[in-house]
This record gives structure tokens, C-alpha cells and sequence, in this order.
């Protein structure tokens, strides 16, 4: 999808849809002569012979509130199909704000695939489109609504969204433009992984396209396979990965920009089918695990785009992969393991299998360096339990790094929130004949998760962990921008926390 600015007259535009973005206030005005609003819709009638039409605007949308919308076809002869009124209110509330620039992102997706629009114009009344927060966050939203997933259909959707055209007095920022498009691509890269079934999404498949990736973008990259996993003593993967038939793996892949001094390990829980193990899932909670691999997704995708986000910090992403399944080799309740960290683990749920693989991860990350580290894994009910289906679960060690990642988080309009890590609910992991146990009570589980994976952190390490069982995944549509089906949750908030770090 093209993005570009122009200073264009509306009659000059070529587009198939001009969006007019309007301030509440601007249209609640709307008398005033001198009023900005009066002077578009002045414009736009000459240019586009739609002056009785514009009786409808008036009727519609003079009460000038939030999301209202009005759609006008314009004459068969004019070089513009259309004109699409939105009505926007400034909030306070920065989250707010960023979902709502998406939300009209959204909307202005779907009516260009109803209509068949491919190229779309862009204005805004008080505030400048070209504004970084406001380009970012349409654009953003028309790219993520426009996502469709149909590689099992026999019928393809066959609309492509081409370009965004934005009239304004100052040109966009050719970098910022760049990087729109490169995050936005690296979401859909996600979501294609996540949304692919678990027959042919296998840890062998996965390897395979973090090596293609590595070779596109120049990326180091090892691969530890059973043999390799056994030479290392990664125990606690080794066991998840026993009852299935297909092999684990773990993957690693780095770039380090000149003049790098540290390091941000980035940790994704990459299990590409959980059936439970021999704590076997019930109906109705199996069926979408397909996206225990969300985790895993995110942090690829961010490596896909990873040199084009210019970081100042050396960045390696680790990758446990494996299915949890059963068989009569299946790691079995009441087993104790143990992993490259060196903790003896007893295994008292075998659903409680991703803080097991992330542990061998996190602790391979440790011994070989680093400075930062953020997990992310579909990890825990309990958060979405504790904070719902659209939000993430937060837990660090470090309120610098903390800040960075929700402030990211916040301009992205993915929502985290921050979780304590209570030393004294250590006490609910401890074993009577393990040095640690994989589970604790059922209630504070997203923190006795937590508290586990931090049991194989170094204490010099700035770490984060991002529970995201909730949002990675929506059964439903969410809002206008995002669908079922995966969603990308992370890569967004990931690019920024990556570009901030030094």
C-alpha cells in the first residue's frame, strides 16, 4: 500500500475516495462564515457537482458527534467516486485518542471494500493529517482492517487496498512512512503465522521461515534441534515436546547495528499446538490453540523488520518450539525436570507447559548475555481472567523498562496494563522434593507465572514478561480495525520499544 503526501485543490484529486476527518466543534460551528468546515464543503460542491447533496450533510452529521458518518456519491464524471464525512472528538485520554484513530482507519477500510475503492485522499479539518500520531494511527487502522486471511477458501478475497494519498501543507516524513508500512507488513506476517493451522504451522515449518528470514534480512541465525537440545541440557523443553511426533526446536536470530554496546533479548513461547498434555483440555478450550505460538509470532515478525527499524542496541530473538501433545512418551504430572537454567522442576500440570519452554529460553538468553529482556507468551487464563480479552499482562523487574513498554504500548493502542510480582507468592512454587514447582494455587496464577519464568532471569537483567493470552487472539471481531482470528499483538509495541532502547 502506498503512502505519500500531496498540496492538491480538491478538483485536481484522483483518488477514488476523499475522507473529510471533521472536528466535532468544527461542525457544531458550521454557521460561521469563516468557518473552516463551510469552506471545504464550499469546495467540494464546485469540485464535485454535489451541491444539493450536501443537504444530507447538514441533516446528518450537524449534531457533530463521535463516529458519525456520511457517505455521498459523487457524478459519474468526476475523477473522485466519493466523499466520506467523519466526525472526530478530541479526548484527554491518550488510549483513547490512539483507538479511535484506528477506529476511523477501520471504517474507512470497510467502506472502500464495499465500494471497491483502491485509492483513498485524506484531509482533516483542525487537526493536520500529516501529524505523526494521526497518520500512524488511521493508517494503521486502515491497514489492520484491510488484513483478510482466506488461504483455506476456495473463493479469495480478491480487494487490495493501493494507496493513501494525504492532502496536507506538510510533506509526510519519508521515514515515517516507511516504517508504517514496514510494521504494518510485519503484523500481517504474524497474523498469517498464528491464523496457519497447526498441521502445517510445526516447529519444522516455523524454522524454516525464521531461516528464509534471516537470509532475506542478513541475520545471524543458529537452530538447535533435538540432538543440539540434549548437548545444551534444555531438559524442560526436551519434556514438553515428548509426546508429540514432531521434534522441538529452538531458534535464535540476531542483528547488531554498528556501534552497539547492549543487548535486548527478546523471548517468545512458540507452542505451535497445546492439547494440554496428560492435563488434557476440554472442549471448547482446544480448539483455537493454535495460537500458542502468538508469542513466538510476534517476536519473528519484529525480526523480520528489525533492520529497518534502525535500533541502537544489539537484538537477538530466542524461539522455543515444540507441540504439547500426548502419547505414552508424554512428560507425565508429578515428573521433575530439569533445564539449562540448573532448577530441578516438578511438573504438576502439563498445561502449565509454556513458562516450562520460556524458562530453557530465558535462561539460554542469560548465559550467553544480555542487558534487556522482554518474553511474550500466550501464557495464563488467569490474566484474561484478571484483565479481559483486549489487554496484556505486564511484570518487570525494572520501572524504566516498564515505562518504555507502556508508553509503546499506549501510541499503539494495544493495551497493557502492569501486574505486581509478589515476592511472598513465591512461597505457592516451592516443592518438597524440587527446588521449584510449575504451578502454584489457581488463584494469582498470572503471578506465579510470572514469578516462575523470573526464577531464570539474572538479577542484572532489565526484564519484562508480556502475558498476552488474552489479545493475541480474538474469537470475534474486537472493533472496527481488528477481526477474528489472530491479531498481531505486540509487533507494534515491540518496534517502538526497539527504536527507544540504548
Amino acid at each position: 500500500m502506498r503512502i505519500n503526501s500531496a498540496q492538491k485543490q480538491f478538483r485536481d484529486l484522483k483518488s477514488d475516495l476523499l475522507v473529510l476527518i471533521l472536528n466535532e466543534k468544527e461542525v457544531k460551528s458550521g454557521k460561521s462564515s469563516n468557518n473552516r468546515l463551510n469552506k471545504y464543503l464550499s469546495e467540494i460542491a464546485q469540485s464535485f457537482n454535489l451541491k444539493s447533496s450536501l443537504s444530507l450533510f447538514k441533516k446528518n452529521l450537524l449534531e457533530g458527534k463521535w463516529g458519525q458518518k456520511l457517505f455521498l456519491a459523487t457524478p459519474q464524471l468526476s475523477q473522485c467516486k466519493g466523499v466520506y464525512f467523519v466526525v472526530w472528538e478530541e479526548v484527554k485520554d491518550e488510549l483513547e485518542r490512539a483507538e479511535r484513530l484506528r477506529e476511523i482507519g477501520g471504517w474507512i477500510a470497510a467502506l472502500a471494500k464495499n465500494k471497491n475503492f483502491k485509492n483513498l485522499a485524506l484531509i482533516g479539518g483542525e487537526f493536520d493529517p500529516a501529524g505523526t500520531d494521526v497518520l500512524e494511527g488511521i493508517v494503521e487502522g486502515v491497514g489492520l482492517a484491510s488484513y483478510s486471511f482466506d488461504k483455506y477458501k476456495s473463493s479469495k478475497d480478491k480487494f487490495r487496498l493501493q494507496g493513501i494519498q494525504v492532502i496536507s501543507s506538510r510533506k509526510v516524513r519519508t521515514e515515517l512512512v516507511s516504517e508504517l508500512k514496514s510494521v504494518l507488513e510485519a503484523v500481517a506476517f504474524c497474523r498469517n503465522l498464528v491464523n496457519t493451522v497447526p498441521k502445517e504451522c510445526t516447529p519444522r515449518y516455523i524454522v524454516n521461515q525464521c531461516r528464509q528470514i534471516a537470509r532475506e534480512e542478513k541475520l545471524s541465525f543458529r537452530v538447535w534441534d533435538k540432538e543440539r537440545l540434549r548437548k545444551i541440557k534444555a531438559g524442560l523443553l526436551l519434556a514438553v515436546s515428548a509426546g508429540s511426533s514432531e521434534p522441538p526446536y529452538l531458534v535464535s536470530m540476531s542483528y547488531k547495528p554498528r556501534g552497539a554496546k547492549k543487548v535486548l533479548a527478546l523471548v517468545g513461547k512458540g507452542v505451535t499446538f497445546d492439547s494440554g498434555g496428560y492435563n488434557l483440555k476440554p472442549t471448547g478450550s482446544m480448539e483455537t490453540m493454535k495460537c500458542d505460538m502468538s508469542g513466538a509470532a510476534a517476536v519473528i515478525s519484529l525480526m523480520k523488520i528489525v533492520r529497518k527499524l534502525s535500533p541502537k542496541v544489539e537484538v537477538r530473538a530466542y524461539v522455543p518450539l515444540t507441540e504439547n501433545l500426548v502419547n505414552g512418551s508424554a512428560v507425565k504430572p508429578g515428573d521433575v525436570i530439569k533445564g539449562i537454567g540448573g532448577k530441578s522442576v516438578e511438573i504438576l500440570n502439563t498445561d502449565a507447559e509454556g513458562r516450562l519452554i520460556l524458562a530453557d529460553a530465558i535462561a539460554l538468553a542469560c548465559k550467553e548475555g544480555c542487558d534487556y529482556m522482554i518474553d511474550l507468551a500466550t501464557l495464563t487464563g488467569s490474566c484474561v481472567v484478571a484483565l479481559g480479552t483486549q489487554c496484556a499482562g505486564l511484570f518487570s523487574n525494572d520501572e524504566r523498562l516498564s515505562s518504555q513498554i507502556k508508553s509503546a504500548a499506549l501510541s499503539s493502542a494495544e493495551k497493557v496494563w502492569a501486574m505486581p510480582l509478589f515476592s511472598r507468592y513465591r512461597k505457592q512454587l516451592e516443592s518438597k522434593i524440587a527446588d521449584l514447582k510449575n504451578i502454584g494455587t489457581r488463584w494469582g496464577g498470572s503471578i506465579t507465572a510470572a514469578l516462575f519464568l523470573k526464577e531464570f532471569v539474572k538479577d542484572s537483567v532489565k526484564w519484562a514478561h508480556l502475558d498476552i493470552a488474552g489479545p493475541a487472539f480474538y474469537e470475534s471481531a474486537a472493533n472496527s480495525y481488528l477481526a477474528a482470528g489472530a491479531t498481531g499483538f505486540g509487533v507494534r509495541t515491540l518496534a517502538k520499544v526497539v527504536k527507544k532502547l540504548s
